[in-house]
């Protein structure tokens, strides 16, 4: 069903925890990892002031619009996009009070199977729904 559902592509950032990395890169701070992330995710993506972004977040443990919208307007700051001001809202849903992130959990678990466990069909069955996939810290 989803292969051929239309109107949507994933951008998906993969970071694998390396305690190495963590430590030396992101000063062993979860806020600054989650920025790292972030910034990668949006950077160059939201440049357009003629439009409105709706940013989401789905509601895991103690995920706070706070830290959300520091890291989104850090974010910001760092590709410039504040030089040409954009309008957007963040909000942090539920998964049950928005399905549509179910599309985006299921593609990140297509990934995250080929790369763990090496098995590439889920993946391969949606490869056409995958706009980029970065791997900040390995190859896929």
């Amino acid at each position: 069903m989803l292969r051929r559902l239309g109107g949507y592509k994933a951008d998906i950032v993969i970071a694998k925890k390396d305690l190495s990395i963590f430590n030396r890169k992101h000063n062993n701070s979860p806020t600054e990892f989650y920025f790292d992330v972030l910034y990668h995710l949006i950077d160059r993506k939201l440049s357009d002031s003629n439009c409105e972004y709706m940013l989401y977040l789905s509601q895991r443990g103690n995920n706070s619009l706070s830290d959300f919208q520091k890291a989104v307007d850090k974010t910001l700051i760092a590709s410039h996009t504040l030089e040409n001001p954009i309008s957007y809202r963040l909000e942090v849903v539920p998964g049950s009070e928005m399905p549509e992130l179910s599309i985006i959990d299921y593609l990140i678990w297509a990934v995250q199977r080929k790369l763990l466990k090496k098995e590439a069909r889920y993946f391969e069955a949606l490869e056409n729904k995958y706009r980029v996939i970065l791997n900040l810290y390995d190859n896929i």
